[in-house]
């Protein structure tokens, strides 16, 4: 699995992909592989190989490339649901059309990286995305003691989705860009400042 650098959502990633384990063996490359169900292994057939699909005709190559493509879609929901919900229990919001679209990028099927669902999240993504939370948060206050609310029972009345994307206009004005980046940049720097401290 990749190396984590946010707490929330990719801890989730790890065994989504599918219910059961598939661990291949050696002796997949004689025509069979070793599954696990209910815990228990067994052998079953591995007829598929690289001679295999090449001595395939175009019909069939088309069979087996619509299979990969629903498989390949059927990981990245998985993937993707299983760091939504995470998301939603921790940090109270969804992943956005491009946080998605960036894992798609990046998802291979045949890459044991991507294949166990790490998603990488953009650190100044996140970073925009909390600046813009902390104003949105401001501004609802403003509004919420206007009308003799409390904060907390004015959020707690307002539907998540609406809230979110209260946020997610916040960040699309582009004003928080470049607060995050510096942010970022000055964390990283201090990340790599060693200090020996004596004893």
């Amino acid at each position: 699995m990749a190396r984590k650098s946010h707490n929330s959502g990719e801890a989730a990633m790890e065994n989504t992909e599918m219910s059961e384990t598939t661990e291949t063996t050696p002796a997949a490359a004689s025509g069979y592989q070793i599954i696990k169900i209910a815990g228990r292994p067994f052998s079953i057939r591995a007829p598929y190989s690289a001679e295999a699909l090449r001595a395939m005709d175009d019909e069939h190559l088309s069979i087996m490339a619509n299979a990969l493509n629903s498989l390949r879609g059927e990981n990245v929901r998985n993937n993707v649901a299983a760091v939504m919900k995470s998301l939603a229990e921790k940090e109270d919001r969804q992943m956005t059309e491009d946080e998605v679209a960036a894992y798609d990028a990046s998802y291979d099927i045949g890459n044991r990286r991507t294949r166990s669902g790490a998603l990488q999240y953009d650190p100044i993504g996140k970073e925009e995305r909390r600046l813009a939370q902390n104003i949105v948060d401001a501004k609802l206050r403003e509004h919420a003691t206007s009308r003799g609310l409390s904060f907390k029972e004015f959020r707690a009345a307002m539907d998540k989705d609406t809230y979110q994307a209260y946020i997610t206009k916040a960040v699309d004005t582009g004003k928080f860009r470049a607060l995050a980046e510096r942010n970022i940049a000055e964390r990283s720097a201090e990340a790599e400042i060693e200090l020996d401290f004596a004893a």
